[in-house]
């Protein structure tokens, strides 16, 4: 098992690709040593601004609802997901359950269904943070990476992206992604 002081090295010096598009920093992740993670907190490249609206694929559950606890009428927001810069405008994107992630690099894609058609605006502003999971030895991570010519930290195995607004209750969008 990776500890929590390799990853956070190794996230620091290298975050992953699906992050390149954000001026990044890292941030304290919860209280727990198990499993490794490391959290970033997030603001545009472009004009340093942390504010963001952030983008789904909504899709409204069918009657009955095929969905592990999601009622029929309740609205999915699927990935892929991006932010965009309230103070300037940029568009970033943040996560595709296709492509990021262990599974979307390594086995081309995850079981998470994901948006093509009609994306949603989820209005903010939203100060947006990323938790990265990694539950790997890191050499069978440096190897999987090598193969695949990734830097190691894009091989997260879960992703929880949280948009905290001003006030009120943060949004949650929580992947598994190995």
């Amino acid at each position: 098992m990776l500890n929590q002081d390799e990853v956070e090295a190794l996230l620091s010096a290298n975050p992953p690709a699906n992050l390149d598009d954000f001026a990044l920093s890292v941030a304290s992740p919860p209280n727990s040593d198990y499993p490794p993670k490391v959290c970033y907190e997030l603001k545009c490249k472009k004009c340093g601004g942390d504010t963001f609206s952030i983008t789904a694929y909504p899709l409204v559950a069918p009657d009955p609802s095929p969905y592990y606890q999601v009622a029929s009428g309740e609205t999915i927001q699927r990935p892929p997901h991006s932010a965009l810069c309230a103070g300037c405008g940029n568009r970033a994107k943040i996560f595709d359950a296709r492509k990021d992630g262990y599974d979307g690099i390594l086995n081309g894609g995850c079981g998470y269904e994901s948006g093509e058609d009609n994306e949603g605006l989820i209005a903010g502003p939203f100060k947006l943070s990323v938790l990265l999971f990694y539950n790997i030895e890191l050499e069978e991570l440096r190897e999987f990476a090598a193969e695949k010519n990734v830097q190691p930290s894009s091989l997260f195995d879960f992703i929880e992206i949280k948009a905290m607004p001003g006030e009120g209750e943060p949004i949650f969008f929580d992947y598994k992604c190995a």
